[in-house]
């Protein structure tokens, strides 16, 4: 049989236990908040991308110049 062990919050722990309960609540209050502005980031993050991309493509598809004559 294991040994029996008991945890507690020492004082320093006790004092921010309410902050962070408080935290805790705010997060559950607005979770579909937290959601919206996740997904918001990915569409905003996908959105670069393409751009990236299709800038990548215009810039590929410029007319090259071989060389260059001064006169």
């Amino acid at each position: 049989m294991p040994p029996m062990v008991e945890y507690s919050l020492t004082s320093l722990g006790e004092i921010l236990f309410e902050p962070i309960a408080t935290l805790y609540e705010w997060g559950e209050i607005h979770l579909a908040d937290l959601a919206a502005i996740a997904t918001n980031r990915e569409n905003a993050l996908s959105a670069i991308k393409r751009l990236k991309s299709a800038a990548v493509d215009v810039f590929n598809s410029a007319p090259r110049v071989s060389s260059v004559c001064w006169i």
